[in-house]
């Protein structure tokens, strides 16, 4: 019972600290019209794919390099360019809805955002037993509600909702690009890939 506890509050800290910055990409995805349930089933998709990948890397005790990882960047820059030559579209027919993000395109900024979590998830994973992992898996599942409810509640805050309201539609696809940049700069993708074209 105590184990169980211990990798239950593990992996409640686990998640927590690696998905902070998570709450902000959840409130510009609903701030560009994403529903709730579309949110939430793409984020279970996307934090079951990082936990599958962990869960990999754990049993094969292999690491994948950070910059292959982060070329997973591409990902959110894709979506947020898409997004803007919607918006310009939208603008050019004088209509003002913001287009929404699916399933699918929440799940892939999930995994790119999440990218850098296999750092954390992969030891988590390690040398435990079936039971335990079952904990930590059901954990983040629990946790990814937990998480998109509160970016709901964030985003319908009467001061935070007046600034999405006005302007979401154009700050949701520059944060995804500019999170995609991010992946790309931190993870050492870029730097690798300058240093490949220099040779």
């Amino acid at each position: 019972m105590l184990e169980a506890l211990a990798t239950f509050v593990q992996a409640t800290a686990a998640f927590a600290a690696t998905n902070i910055d998570d709450l902000f990409v959840l409130l510009v995805l609903y701030a560009s019209g994403s529903r709730l349930r579309a949110t939430i089933a793409g984020q279970l998709l996307g934090i079951g794919a990082l936990v599958a990948v962990a869960l990999l890397l754990a049993f094969a005790a292999a690491l994948v390099p950070a910059e292959w990882v982060g070329w997973l960047g591409l990902g959110p820059i894709a979506i947020g360019v898409l997004q803007l030559r919607a918006l310009r579209q939208r603008d050019d027919e004088g209509t003002r809805d913001p287009p929404a993000i699916g399933v699918l395109s929440i799940a892939a900024v999930t995994i790119a955002n999440g990218g850098d979590n296999l750092a954390v998830y992969a030891p988590l994973f390690a040398r435990r037993g079936l039971l335990e992992i079952a904990i930590v898996i059901v954990t983040f599942a629990l946790l990814v509600f937990v998480w998109c409810f509160l970016a709901r509640v964030l985003a319908r805050a009467p001061g935070i909702a007046r600034v999405l309201d006005r302007w979401g539609h154009v700050l949701a696809p520059l944060v995804l690009i500019g999170l995609g940049l991010h992946i790309l700069w931190s993870s050492g993708a870029l730097v690798g890939a300058l240093r490949l074209g220099k040779h």
